[in-house]
């Protein structure tokens, strides 16, 4: 069984974290599909034909094409298929609205397209599958640093792995405090004629410009209720994502003041290392404290219901200051490496789309 995606083309099901259920009395209806050969999927107005390296069947409702002539490469038609310009153009072939839309395949064969020879498709396609590996594994290289960077986490909070002072010594035992006994609560409005950045939380981000996920500054009125938040003051956004369920906290680095939402919690640390609290806020024993706390599901404004006294009511682990000192710089060098190789992925992206808009224009 293959199932098509769009960013990978045709893959084995069980590969992939679908779990479907199949009636295997129906398979003499599936079509087989053979390596080399394209699948127009459900959702390929959006992403392209599904190219497919291996053979497998696939759903009834999907057509499945090959080229006729044989010195066409289909590995160069894989890429032409999915570069922006070409999805662009089976607008012309589309029918229905929205997510009901669909290729109508029969107006799709009428299309006429350009293409190089043998040779340069050849190596057209050695080329952009030569950045499509070296972004796999700039990819993997990523995720494996982040995981690593989770498990060292929790290695530390759950105290299996202690630091040393300079001089060899033991730090001392650590202390459990409520977050509310040594964090302040901060309900700055900000001004009407303030110029500071309107600023949101992303989750494995920080502290990012509104305008950069929105294309603009969507606040509107509710501007007015903006709290202003300053340097070094940390916020809780206490909104449910895929990968933090139980909300995420930040410190703001990024600018000196900033506009952020009033439904976030904000607030100072008033005892502690300021760095070693951006990860002894975010642990898994917070989040599990969280979940308890949680007093039903998600809101309508996709906030979950805590407030801020319930968040206050935190227990959080506070060793030395020295020791929060040397937590901090270890993980904020696993930072740097997560930092450099996302920044590696981003670049090799760059670069591929930057090819892709030159080859086909």
């Amino acid at each position: 069984m293959l199932s098509a995606t769009q960013d990978q083309g045709m893959v084995y099901r069980d590969e992939t974290d679908r779990r479907i259920i199949q009636d295997t009395s129906h398979f003499d209806t599936y079509k087989r599909v053979k390596p080399g050969q394209f699948v127009i999927h459900l959702r390929s107005f959006q992403g392209g034909f599904a190219y497919s390296a291996v053979e497998g069947i696939t759903s009834p409702a999907y057509t499945v094409f090959g080229l006729q002539d044989e010195k066409q490469k289909p590995e160069f038609w894989a890429i032409k298929f999915a570069t922006r310009r070409f999805i662009d153009y089976l607008k012309k072939v589309t029918i229905g609205i929205r997510d009901g839309r669909s290729i109508d395949v029969p107006a799709f064969m009428t299309l006429a397209e350009t293409y190089p020879s043998a040779v340069e498709q050849s190596r057209i396609a050695e080329l952009i599958t030569t950045v499509d590996s070296t972004i796999t594994l700039c990819r993997r290289k990523l995720d494996l640093l982040t995981q690593a960077k989770k498990a060292l986490m929790q290695q530390i909070f759950s105290q299996k792995l202690r630091f040393k002072a300079d001089d060899g010594s033991d730090f001392p035992e650590w202390e459990e405090k409520k977050l509310g006994d040594i964090a302040k609560k901060i309900d700055r409005k900000a001004p009407s004629d303030s110029t500071a950045d309107v600023r949101m939380i992303s989750q494995g981000e920080g502290f990012i410009l509104q305008s950069r996920k929105y294309s603009r500054n969507n606040a509107g009125k509710s501007l007015s209720k903006y709290l202003l938040l300053k340097r070094n003051e940390f916020a809780y956004n206490h909104g449910a994502s895929k990968a933090k369920p139980f909300g995420v906290s930040y410190r703001l680095i990024e600018s000196k003041e900033a506009r952020v939402p009033y439904v976030y919690h904000a607030f100072s640390m008033q005892l502690g290392d300021l760095d070693y609290w951006c990860y002894a806020l975010n642990t898994e024993s917070i989040e599990r404290q969280l979940q308890q706390i949680i007093t039903s599901g998600v809101r309508m404004d996709g906030l979950l219901n805590i407030s801020f006294d319930a968040y206050m009511s935190l227990s959080v682990p506070y060793p030395s200051l020295p020791e929060q000192q040397k937590i901090a710089s270890c993980l904020s060098s696993a930072d740097a490496l997560i930092d450099q190789a996302r920044s590696e992925l981003e670049q090799w992206q760059e670069v591929k789309k930057s090819l892709l808009q030159r080859m086909f224009v």
